[in-house]
């Protein structure tokens, strides 16, 4: 009677694949390169004013859409549920980031 392991054929899903040395090095080799402080600072610029955009829309832009769209008694309304929505919907669409 022959055992299991001379019974199969091909490899199990769990078994790794043979790698290269090729393939090694890809995997081994990083780019450590430093940003200089004019890239550094660039990058710092551009995500203030990334966060300065969002700012200016979430505060003045969008209430003064909705006050031209529903008035002024229902703004704090329908600006309220907006914000449920959105909150709602972040809470059902979020990707577990753990993995």
């Amino acid at each position: 009677m022959d055992s299991l392991d001379t019974q199969r054929s091909g490899k199990l899903y769990t078994e790794e694949e043979e790698h290269t040395t090729a393939d090694d090095e890809d995997i081994i080799r990083e780019d450590n390169t430093l940003l200089s402080k004019p890239r550094v600072l660039l990058l710092n610029l551009s995500w203030f004013g990334l966060s300065l955009m969002f700012l200016l829309l979430s505060v003045e832009v969008v209430p003064a859409q909705i006050r031209s769209l529903v008035g002024e008694a229902e703004k704090g309304r329908w600006l309220g549920g907006m914000v449920a929505v959105g909150a709602g919907m972040y809470l059902i669409l979020k990707q577990d980031t753990n993995n």
